[in-house]
């Protein structure tokens, strides 16, 4: 075995949370943007979301939405790091990369007619990729060698990228067809 041969085999467990987050994170942008239809001027500047008051109308159902949203992504965004990371450096990692996606979601949606920006989708958005990184802490091992999804996904697709890609089309040909 050469040096670039043990470094595909250390990668290759975690390829498929990287591939599944991925995916996650268009579905995601997806679903936050969409529709794209009309670009609006902003008075107040693109940032002005940050500073703006609590939201007049507080709807519990969509900060819970918001969380949830963002709970597989913090998830699978732990899950695709090697496992000798660990402690609260990865969860720090996967937060801020969890906001700052967020951050650009709704800098964006401030452009956008049908969409409305809010610090508390942020901080919603924040606090749910943070739950789903240390959710990870704990059962991403079933992504990995010896887990339960690995195992039925050693058993039932093949082998290497093919199978993983595969899986992704399938898994986004189900989610589309739910609209």
């Amino acid at each position: 075995m050469n040096e670039h041969t043990d470094i595909r085999l250390v990668r290759a467990p975690y390829r498929l949370a990287r591939y599944l987050g991925v995916a996650y994170l268009l579905l995601t942008a997806y679903a936050c943007l969409w529709p794209f239809d009309e670009f609006r001027g902003i008075s107040g500047g693109p940032l002005e979301f940050l500073i703006q008051p609590w939201p007049r109308y507080f709807i519990l159902q969509d900060a819970l939405w918001n969380i949830a949203g963002f709970v597989p992504l913090g998830f699978l965004g732990l899950a695709s790091l090697p496992k000798a990371q660990t402690g609260y450096k990865p969860v720090l990692l996967v937060l801020g990369a969890c906001a700052l996606f967020s951050f650009g979601l709704e800098f964006y949606q401030s452009y956008l007619v049908n969409r409305v920006a809010s610090n508390l989708d942020l901080a919603c958005n924040a606090l749910g990729g943070l739950l789903g990184a240390l959710l990870a802490l704990r059962w991403r091992k079933g992504l990995t060698p010896g887990g339960v999804f690995h195992n039925w996904r050693t058993r039932r697709l093949p082998p290497g990228q093919r199978g993983e890609i595969g899986l992704l089309l399938i898994l986004t040909w189900w989610l589309a067809q739910s609209e």
